[in-house]
């Protein structure tokens, strides 16, 4: 079954797996509003659906997870309630994701980075390819990085944030399954279909006791984030009127 809610995004079920197929018009899958939207869409359906017992978000074969925000739409931002607003709908999609109390895998090729980047820390599993590249790289592009630094903490630790906030490098698949930000990776042309085989393998699991373990589990990261989303909104539209996001932004889509 294939359905698409959005331009930007695909919904196929299959063994009652649901896969959310990003599909936005670049390979590299930058998040638009509308694609965000979706994707929330889906992930609030699926924790309600009963014929649903896992979701696999995936960019789709030879295309990037995620290269993180739209900077066709997030260079016009010029720090006011505009800011507000996408932070609001971001964390919303994040809390989506952790929200859902079955099996959530992500299948991250090429890069995923920023919003891909958080968006994949919010699964339960990440499956990547030996050419995965996970970059969280807001602070030298004059971009706050308020949501990152509070989930890499929460997973890693102070120092491993730190480092990787403030360094801004990519973390290939090998420093990312060292780290644990990937639990495995394998060849690019095998990703669709061992994201599948996990999640299959996941819903194996008793649902009650796996559903009560995450939701205890996710408790304090979504209550985390749900309390960081004022002082973001503030640190952000700070940021957006300093101008130098949006001139990073602009040289990007203009090919510099």
């Amino acid at each position: 079954m294939e359905s698409s809610p959005g331009q930007s995004v695909v919904r196929r079920v299959r063994n009652n797996v649901l896969t959310v197929l990003f599909n936005a018009s670049h390979p590299h899958n930058p998040f638009s509003a509308e694609m965000e939207r979706s994707v929330t869409q889906l992930l609030r359906a699926a924790r309600e659906d009963p014929d649903i017992h896992a979701v696999v978000l995936c960019g789709g074969r030879e295309r990037s997870f995620s290269v993180g925000g739209d900077f066709n739409e997030v260079k016009e931002f010029e720090g006011g309630p505009e800011v507000d607003r996408w932070i609001e709908e971001v964390v919303g999609m994040y809390v989506a994701c952790l929200d859902v109390d079955k099996p959530t895998v992500a299948a991250l090729d090429h890069y995923a980075i920023g919003i891909g980047f958080q968006l994949a820390l919010c699964c339960d599993y990440r499956l990547g390819t030996q050419r995965s590249q996970l970059i969280m790289p807001e602070l030298k592009n004059g971009i706050a990085c308020v949501l990152g630094q509070y989930m890499l903490e929460k997973m890693l630790g102070r120092a491993q944030m730190t480092r990787i906030v403030v360094e801004c490098d990519r973390l290939d698949a090998r420093e990312s399954l060292r780290l644990g930000l990937l639990n495995a990776a394998c060849e690019p042309e095998m990703m669709m279909d061992r994201a599948q085989e996990l999640a299959t393998r996941l819903t194996a699991y008793p649902r009650v006791s796996y559903g009560a373990t995450k939701r205890t589990m996710n408790r304090s990261f979504i209550d985390g984030l749900r309390q960081i989303v004022p002082e973001c909104q503030a640190v952000h539209r700070a940021a957006f009127r300093d101008r130098s996001a949006q001139r990073f932004m602009s040289g990007i889509v203009q090919g510099h």
